[in-house]
C-alpha cells in the first residue's frame, strides 16, 4: 500500500503535464501513448490521449504501474532535445575572404554534419549548412535545421569553438 501512496503523490504532482506512457501488450510489444494526465482516484488516474483529432479518456490502475504492465516517462521531452557532443573548427587562412573557417559538428556521438561554413557579415558572425550545386545552377542546403532555435544551438556552438581557436 505504501508504494501506491508514493505513485499517487508522484502523480498528482503532474496532474495537466504531458507524459508518455509505454503499454506492454506481452510479447515485446508495446503502445506509446502521449497523454495528458488528468484525474487521480483510490484506485485508478485516467490520462487523455489525443487520438485521430478525438480526446479518449483511458484508465490505468496504479498496480499497473507497480506491475510494469505500464512505464510513465515524465522526462520524454528532455531525451528528444539535440545534444552536440563536439565541434570541430577549422580556420581558413583566406585574406580579404568573408569564409573564416569550416565546423564539423557531432550530434549525440552517433551523427557528424561535415562543412558547415563560417562566415562573417556585416552584424557578426553566421553560419551556412553544407550545401550542393544542383544541375541548373541552384544551390540546396544538403541538412538544416528545421527551426530557430536548432539554429540558435549550432550557431552558439560553432562560433563559441571558432573564439577559442582563433
Amino acid at each position: 500500500m505504501i508504494q501506491v501512496e508514493k505513485i499517487k503523490e508522484s502523480l498528482n504532482n503532474l496532474k495537466g503535464k504531458t507524459l508518455k506512457i509505454k503499454y506492454n501488450l506481452g510479447r515485446n510489444k508495446y503502445e506509446d501513448y502521449t497523454v495528458v494526465l488528468k484525474d487521480l482516484y483510490d484506485y485508478v488516474f485516467t490520462v487523455v490521449i489525443d487520438f485521430n483529432n478525438q480526446k479518449l479518456i483511458k484508465s490505468f490502475s496504479y498496480a499497473d504501474v507497480i506491475s510494469k504492465l505500464i512505464k510513465i516517462d515524465i522526462n520524454w521531452k528532455e531525451k528528444l532535445k539535440l545534444l552536440i557532443t563536439k565541434v570541430d573548427v577549422y580556420k581558413t587562412e583566406k585574406e580579404e575572404s568573408r569564409l573564416k573557417g569550416i565546423a564539423t559538428v557531432y550530434l549525440d556521438n552517433c551523427f557528424v554534419v561535415k562543412n558547415i561554413r563560417i562566415i562573417e557579415g556585416e552584424n557578426g558572425f553566421f553560419i551556412a549548412m553544407p550545401n550542393r550545386e544542383l544541375s541548373s545552377g541552384r544551390r540546396v542546403d544538403i541538412c538544416n535545421p528545421l527551426n530557430q532555435e536548432t539554429r540558435k544551438l549550432f550557431e552558439d556552438a560553432i562560433i563559441s569553438k571558432y573564439n577559442e581557436v582563433v
